[in-house]
């Protein structure tokens, strides 16, 4: 169920992840994958609090709206927001893991097809990752800054 409502998204990220890893070997650059390696698992936590701290603004206007609407209910958003948060940890872990086995010295590691998916798949989590904060922006505009008409901003 998961998979299908993030179809989309998943394959978007791949593709991008994937024309990274291309473009730098064509480019014969290691610029963006040295820049990953040393600041991904710094940067996937910052991103991880971002969306906390945005999915809090969140959750307190939905509280508000539920004192007003007791009988609306905000299940679908905030199995959303939770699941953002889930998916994010888990972008974390693939970072981990991939970049524990990029720098591994065993030879099965060092095949540079193996070291293509696994540049690709650290890309993926990066890309990935950026795409659920920008979910994440997209829900606080449409039930905190719509809802509120601060901005006179429409979203679709």
């Amino acid at each position: 169920m998961w998979f299908k409502k993030n179809k989309s998204s998943l394959f978007l990220c791949i593709l991008i992840a994937t024309i990274l890893e291309l473009g730098s070997t064509w480019l014969k650059t290691d610029y963006l994958a040295t820049f990953l390696d040393e600041n991904l698992l710094l940067i996937l936590p910052a991103l991880l609090a971002i969306n906390i701290a945005t999915i809090t603004v969140i959750l307190s206007k939905i509280s508000d709206f539920r004192k007003s609407f007791p009988a609306v209910t905000f299940d679908t958003p905030i199995k959303a927001m939770r699941n953002s948060i889930i998916e994010q940890v888990v972008m974390l872990c693939i970072a981990v893991c991939c970049l524990s086995v990029k720098h591994s010295t065993l030879t099965i590691f060092t095949h540079p097809v193996i070291r293509s998916i696994l540049q690709t798949l650290i890309f993926f989590g990066a890309t990935f990752s950026i795409q659920i904060l920008m979910d994440t922006s997209i829900a606080l505009f449409k039930y905190v800054l719509v809802e509120d008409n601060t901005y006179n901003v429409e979203v679709t």
